[in-house]
């Protein structure tokens, strides 16, 4: 608090040697306060007439549990006893189910009022669960018609309030210290107790899934990816960088890394630097995370769609490069580190392409040759038999000009690469500490990347034609999951995913050692070896659960931004939203046997996340975080 020498009272002007006020309005001048304490009066406080209040009270004394006003050096737990005769664990968090379409925070929030009412006022650290145990129904009957439970812990801190409790949820309550928690507590999760963090108060919330029949009737787990996972969404930054950290920590979940744009992606025009207010509104928002804080480390700026470093055309590589410097620069502004882009598409001169695009063989039709010189044969009508066709030229040489075709593919192809390498190497040259991350592709058309032989050629070329004394430490790749496995890798089981991941270092060799920097984590509408880039939702994709099970529990992983890049649902458009829903209800949608060719396939896509029921970036964290399985194998 500050106060103005002109609002005083001329008897309380502040004199230039003003130390500070005693209580009573008396000033203490330097000389005569008590500065430090002395050695035979510790328990005196800095000021005359402040001693310390005692760390043991009364309660302390008659060691009453109800109260908070005990145990004041450490922490305390809130623990409920449930009034149900058959509840799994009598003494416990306060603990229930999550509704369908209800966040687990909320959840948490709420059962903590259903048990002690509305009073007690908590606010959860974070937005995802710090750990979580799983138990077998014994009862192989169960109505619920699920084999166990996995109950999701949260962590909250007390506000103000007083106990009010509920006697239909709760027979009694408790404040325990950690060392206290045994005495009421299934001896495994008194166990796993005590590595939470360190919080006035821990509420539960519990949701039924189904549960590996292999395990035993109740086991507790190390904290999960809250602890070394760092899950995020790519976002919107409309407005400003500021703008993105704001929508990822906006997310009911523990978004922990973040992506962005940092300019439009589909513009060409140049932008000028970043202002000072928008820096520092960047860092504002990112230092308004609290617990949930997204450090930069963790944030990545993805380049512009637009950049084509690997194109034939100079005028189309020049262009890139500078678009890349300004995005790069804008990065060194706001002190992000990673910065990912697409390495490019090989385009080559018009005759080139058109060659390399060409069939192995090419077959003549009446429509494209002269009538003049076209014969019976070649318009299949009939001829004697017994007499076989005579093979044309371009049939005779079909073999040659494929293997001509191929080469003259793989040489436009690596000189596609060396562009590539080198305008990397002018963009180290003329940008400073972030990072250039090369993204793994998925080989769709003439798109470069899409094999780790490629990206490491990449790197090593730019780090040899870049005059950066940092280059090799500037220099990294980001692994897509849906790129990777369009391009062919099968990752249906944890052993072909760590087969994938063994081939990629073994390509990258001990002079990458730590070339992985980013993941983007997205399932893929596209089949195995599909070469398309298609991203689809968690789980709604051909990818399958194992390869992002095996991800959140990898140690190849463990401290990497992970981000998201999957659909999101598509709003209707304000106008015609009136519309819609009238045409909705009059009448029946089309059938995917009676309707278009097209319409069909955008009726099965919707089942990939691109239509309206596509799930929401919070919905997917929370699954990514829910497949974390034992102790944390980053820690091991």
């Amino acid at each position: 608090m500050v106060l103005h020498e002109m609002s005083l009272r001329e008897d309380q002007r502040l004199d230039e040697d003003f130390w500070f006020m005693e209580p009573g309005s008396r000033h203490i001048t330097p000389e005569e306060a008590p500065w430090p304490n002395e050695p035979d009066d510790p328990d005196e406080l800095v000021g005359a007439g402040f001693t310390l209040a005692p760390r043991e009270t009364e309660d302390d004394a008659t060691n009453n549990r109800k109260s908070l006003n005990r145990a004041l050096k450490g922490r305390v737990f809130l623990l409920v006893k449930n009034s149900a005769p058959d509840a799994k664990f009598p003494w416990f968090f306060p603990v229930g189910e999550k509704l369908a379409d209800e966040k687990m925070r909320d959840a948490a929030v709420r059962h903590v009022a259903a048990h002690v009412g509305d009073d007690l006022e908590v606010t959860p650290v974070g937005f995802a669960p710090i750990g979580y145990v799983k138990y077998l129904h014994e009862d192989a009957a169960d109505d619920s018609g699920f084999d166990g439970t996995k109950v999701f812990f949260y962590k909250s801190q007390l506000r103000f309030g007083d106990v009010q409790l509920n006697r239909a949820k709760a027979d009694d309550y408790l404040w325990v210290t950690r060392a206290e928690l045994a005495e009421y507590l299934d001896s495994d999760i008194a166990e796993y107790s005590p590595k939470m963090q360190r919080r006035p108060a821990a509420v539960a919330v519990a949701t039924s899934t189904p549960t590996t029949t292999t395990r035993p009737p109740c086991v507790a787990t190390a904290p999960p990816a809250t602890n070394s996972r760092f899950v995020g969404a790519h976002v919107s930054a409309s407005g400003g960088a500021d703008r993105a950290i704001a929508a990822s920590l906006a997310l009911d979940c523990s978004a922990r890394s973040a992506a962005f744009f940092v300019r439009p992606r589909l513009s060409w025009r140049p932008l000028p630097p970043l202002s000072e207010a928008k820096v520092a509104q960047f860092r504002a928002a990112l230092a308004s995370g609290g617990q949930q804080m997204i450090r930069l480390e963790h944030v990545a700026v993805h380049g512009s769609y637009l950049i084509n470093l690997g194109a034939h055309d100079p005028q189309l590589r020049e262009k890139s490069v500078a678009l890349m410097v300004e995005e790069v620069a804008k990065c060194a502004q706001l002190g992000v580190r990673l910065y990912v882009f697409h390495p490019g598409v090989c385009t080559g001169a018009a005759r080139d392409s058109t060659t390399r695009r060409a069939p192995p063989t090419i077959r003549r039709t009446e429509a494209d040759t002269p009538r003049s010189s076209v014969s019976p044969s070649d318009t299949g009508a009939s001829r004697p038999r017994g007499r076989k066709r005579k093979p044309r030229a371009d049939e005779r040489h079909g073999a040659e000009r494929e293997a001509d075709d191929a080469q003259r593919s793989e040489a436009l192809r690596r000189q596609s690469l060396a562009f590539v390498a080198e305008g990397v190497a002018k963009v180290l040259s003329r940008t400073e500490k972030t990072t250039l991350v090369v993204e793994t592709m998925s080989g769709q058309g003439n798109v470069l990347g899409s094999s780790f032989e490629e990206l490491r050629s990449i790197l090593t070329g730019a780090a040899r034609l870049s005059e950066a004394p940092d280059a090799r430490d500037r220099l990294g790749v980001c692994l897509d999951t849906c790129h990777v496995f369009a391009s062919g890798w099968a990752l249906e089981s944890e052993e072909q995913c760590e087969a994938m991941m063994r081939a990629f270092h073994a390509c990258m060799g001990p002079e990458w050692p730590h070339a992985l920097k980013v993941v983007h984590v997205n399932d893929s509408r596209g089949a195995c070896g599909s070469r398309t880039d298609r991203h689809a939702n968690i789980g709604r994709g051909e990818v399958g659960m194992a390869a992002f099970r095996w991800l959140m529990n990898s140690p190849h992983f463990a401290h990497l931004p992970l981000i998201l890049e999957t659909p999101r649902a598509k709003k209707p458009k304000r106008a015609n939203v009136a519309a819609t829903m009238k045409a909705d209800e009059e009448q029946e949608p089309p059938s995917e046997k009676t309707c278009a060719p097209r319409t069909r396939r955008r009726a099965r896509h919707s089942a990939g996340g691109s239509a309206l029921g596509a799930p929401s970036a919070s919905e997917e964290i929370e699954l990514l975080y829910s497949l974390v399985e034992g102790p944390d194998k980053s820690d091991s």
